[in-house]
């Protein structure tokens, strides 16, 4: 085995006339190591978008949702029971709906959220919190950071939600509510520019909601992967024509799309590790060409077939090991630099490389996870071990006495 792996280093680098072989060599483990390497950055971004949205999902909206065809009524039971539930953090009622909002001659459109007052669905902004305070009272909103930017609006001034329910219910509703601004969220996502949140009480009186009425219960648990667990727990404890939908369902198409993205962009940059490893049988069968005759002589001293192909096996197990390990270290140092070498590039080409405004992010997101990286590294070895297996048959094949005899 040891005297296999010397000749096989041997063949692919001692200095000969045929110097080119052992360049093409070079340029076969740094076709593998870019393969790898691309593989690794682009995998590492689609996983660092993914947990990016999903957190900034999951941090502005329950991670479980109980809802009716119509209003949820006479709810206060059922959050009692839910609430008994172990690993069950929060539950509460929320209105949520579209509505208008209205500030110096200007109307913008949002999304309304009414939370009772303090509870963890407003409390968990503070991660995202800019200015102000995260709770809300009666009469008081909480808005993003894009949302105040466009009316030109601060912490302490007031704005105008026009009521969605007025001119259809009857006149027992105000046709508008004024609030006091008492904090500004920055989640760099969508939400800046449209979500706000008000009192459960304020929400209701304009929607035109009885205070025993909501559009649906809002449940947080402490482990958010395991949403689909808790789902199937909180079914059994509501009544018969409630519906149970969990973060995972409710941004399904959205995540599933993402995963179809990530897979693609993996068997796409899978092909250049293929277009890598041809380069590999180009360099072996040069190497088999210009060694005829000393396989040859190892043939006629008695060395095995299968001894002739561990030699070249040996070559393309090095040239792929090597390259996949270069291709894993040079990756993930990339991606920890992800951010320096995109503002490098830019100010090189005066090309904004990542667009900020346009993916809500003010870096480039990248996660690095330990099963990618190793599924990378495993199919790229694999895949050059495979290539090298054909020039090794044909080399080990060679019949002594026509090898030497042309030489």
């Amino acid at each position: 085995m040891i005297f296999e792996s010397y000749l096989s280093l041997k063949y692919l680098f001692c200095k000969r006339k045929e110097k080119f072989i052992s360049l093409i060599a070079f340029l076969s483990i740094g076709g593998v190591t870019i393969s790898v390497m691309s593989l690794i950055v682009v995998i590492a971004v689609m996983s660092g978008f993914s947990e990016n949205f999903k957190e900034k999902i999951i941090g502005m909206n329950p991670h479980i949702v109980v809802s009716t065809d119509g209003l949820v009524q006479a709810y206060d039971d059922n959050v009692k029971r839910i609430e008994k539930i172990p690993g069950i953090t929060g539950v509460y009622p929320y209105v949520e709906g579209q509505a208008m909002l209205h500030h110096n001659n200007k109307i913008h459109g949002i999304l309304l959220k009414g939370i009772y007052s303090g509870s963890k669905d407003i409390t968990s902004i503070n991660k995202y919190l800019h200015k102000g305070v995260s709770t809300v009272g009666d009469g008081e909103i909480l808005l993003g950071y894009d949302l105040a930017k466009d009316l030109l609006v601060n912490v302490g001034d007031s704005i105008t939600i026009l009521s969605p329910a007025y001119g259809y219910s009857g006149n027992d509703f105000p046709p508008s509510i004024t609030f006091l601004i008492k904090g500004i969220f920055k989640s760099d996502y969508q939400y800046d520019s449209t979500l706000v949140f008000i009192t459960l009480k304020d929400s209701q009186k304009l929607y035109g909601l009885l205070p025993s009425q909501v559009h649906g219960i809002g449940i947080e648990i402490d482990d958010v992967e395991k949403a689909h667990i808790f789902k199937q727990k909180i079914a059994d404890y509501i009544r018969e024509g409630w519906f149970v939908k969990s973060w995972m369902d409710i941004n399904k198409n959205f995540f599933a799309a993402l995963k179809t993205e990530k897979n693609v962009m993996f068997i796409l940059l899978t092909l250049a590790v293929l277009v890598a490893a041809t380069n590999i049988v180009s360099t072996l069968v040069m190497v088999v060409l210009e060694k005829t005759k000393e396989i040859g002589i190892l043939k006629s001293m008695g060395m095995s077939d299968f001894g002739i192909m561990k030699i070249f096996v040996f070559e393309g197990a090095f040239i792929g090991l090597t390259g996949s390990l270069l291709g894993g270290v040079f990756g993930i140092v990339f991606v920890y630099w992800l951010d320096a070498i995109e503002s490098v590039v830019s100010k090189l080409t005066g090309l904004e490389v990542f667009p900020r405004d346009v993916y809500y992010f003010d870096s480039i997101p990248a996660k690095l996870e330990v099963m990618d990286v190793t599924m990378i590294l495993v199919i790229a070895f694999v895949v050059t071990m495979l290539a090298a297996l054909y020039p090794a048959w044909k080399a080990s094949k060679l019949s002594p006495v026509e090898a030497i005899r042309y030489e």
